[in-house]
Formats: C-alpha cells, sequence, structure tokens
C-alpha cells in the first residue's frame, strides 16, 4: 500500500486584479500567510521584501482558521490582496465573487511545464482561483513499541491494504470485552485521512475526471464505502463511534494516517 499520497492543501489567491505600478512609486499589498509566524517567520517575509522592492508590503498573519473566515473579511472590506489558503475552499470562494479568476495572469506569466499541477484549483466551468503553492503527503505513521509487543515487524515497503488490515486485527487488544488498544483510527469525517483517503485507496472516486459528475454511486466507490464499514461493525478493527478516544501519541494506537507536515512541522 502506498505510504504517501499528494493532495492538494494550499493555494494562493488572489481577491482582486493586481494595479498597474504607478511610476516612481511603490505598489501597495496585503498579504496574509495562513498559519502566522511559525510557518512563515520574518526571514522568509524579509527575503520577499528583497527580492520584490517594488511592493510595499503588508503581512496578515491570521491562525489557520482564517480559511473559514474569508467571506467575513471580504463583506467588511478588509480581506488581503492575496493570501495563502486551502484548495478545499477555493471554489467555494470563487463562486462566490471573492477572488479573481487568474487565467489572465497564469497565462501571461507562468509556464506549465514549470509548475506541478498549475491547474489544480480549476474550476470545471473555466475559472483558475489559485496556484498551488505546495501540497500535502498523506502517509501512515506508527508506534514501533506496539509493533514489537505484538510480535510484528515494521510495514514494509511494498505493504498493501490486506497486509495492513492483516496487522491492525493482531495489534488490537481488549480488557475483557472493552477495547483498550487499536491498529487503526476512525477519523471518518476526515478528506485528508478519512473516507477520501480509503475510498482512492480502495480503488473507489468521487468524481469523474471533468470533476462534473459524481461518481459516489457508482459500483466501485459503494464497495468501498462497505469495506470501510466493515472494517468498525464486521471485523471491529476500527473504533465505533463514541467508542473511546485513540491515538498514536496517547499510546493507546498503533498505525495512524496522518497529514506529514502536521505532525512533524
Amino acid at each position: 500500500m502506498p505510504k504517501n499520497r499528494l493532495t492538494l492543501t494550499v493555494v494562493l489567491l488572489i481577491v482582486a486584479l493586481c494595479s498597474a505600478f504607478c511610476a516612481g512609486a511603490k505598489t501597495k499589498v496585503k498579504i496574509g500567510l495562513t498559519g502566522g509566524e511559525s510557518l512563515f517567520p520574518e526571514q522568509l517575509r524579509t527575503w520577499f521584501e528583497e527580492q520584490h522592492p517594488e511592493y510595499e508590503v503588508e503581512w496578515f498573519l491570521p491562525a489557520w482558521g482564517f480559511v473559514r473566515e474569508v467571506p467575513v473579511h471580504a463583506a467588511a472590506g478588509v480581506a488581503p490582496d492575496t493570501w495563502y489558503g486551502e484548495a478545499g475552499y477555493a471554489m467555494e470562494w470563487g463562486f462566490n465573487g471573492l477572488t479573481a479568476d487568474l487565467t489572465p495572469l497564469i497565462e501571461r506569466d507562468l509556464k506549465k511545464t514549470e509548475y506541478y499541477m498549475l491547474d489544480a484549483v480549476k474550476d470545471p466551468a473555466g475559472p483558475i482561483w489559485g496556484v498551488p503553492g505546495d501540497f500535502q503527503v498523506t502517509v501512515i505513521f506508527y508506534n514501533p513499541s506496539l509493533f514489537d509487543g505484538a510480535g510484528l515487524a515494521p510495514p514494509p515497503p511494498d505493504w498493501t491494504v490486506s497486509d495492513m488490515l492483516l496487522m491492525a486485527e493482531k495489534l488490537k487488544k481488549t480488557d475483557g470485552t472493552r477495547p483498550i488498544q487499536y491498529g487503526l483510527p476512525s477519523y471518518w469525517s476526515s478528506i485528508s485521512v478519512g473516507w477520501f483517503f480509503w475510498t482512492r485507496l480502495l480503488g473507489g472516486r468521487v468524481l469523474d475526471p471533468t470533476r462534473t459528475r459524481s461518481l459516489l454511486n457508482s459500483n466501485e466507490t459503494i464497495q468501498a464505502l462497505e469495506e470501510q464499514r466493515s472494517w468498525i461493525f464486521e471485523r471491529n478493527l476500527i473504533p465505533k463511534p463514541g467508542e473511546g478516544s485513540f491515538s498514536l501519541l496517547g499510546g493507546n494506537l498503533a498505525m495512524e494516517p496522518y497529514i506529514y507536515v502536521h505532525r512533524v512541522g
């Protein structure tokens, strides 16, 4: 089973078209760096200003929750001119008129051959609402001590979903009938490490290649979702809703798929 998967998590978005440069004057621009000082330290911001002396930059360093507050900031007229956001919100922002179609600027200034998945935030209707800044990598972490305790070798590079499930069976522990340790978690509401992640790994798809038609009712996707349900209620490999808290850091979860940067960044 692949240990990592590239998915788009963050994009650069522009709320209004850039104004023309004034002769002999700097262009004022407000840049929002979602995630704050920890992700975008002063050295990085200073480097940008040195590389682009034509701009007079006002830095806005909001917490990550800003991505959910963009409509409020836009309505109040205080949204940044451009910001570091998240692709999951990009279509919504564009559809509601909060961001500009970057297609003409991309065609003028960028080369597709120099960017990976440059059209990753392209609306099926045509507009491109953002330029990818980076991609998240989803990996499966594991607890070596729990593997040793179960007599299991570390996961090999070529392991499969079937291998993972067999390991999860051996890694589960109970105190009588009460589960006290699981091999895998239940992050089903998550796109990055929950239902979407496993659906794709199991051969299902949510949208067709054009991203205009739902495939949730396809046989492959239904089968993938049913397989995930069976891990909870038939095979008892994953915690049931309300069964308790199990985590890798808590020492009672053996394997955990998660966003790499979130755990080690």
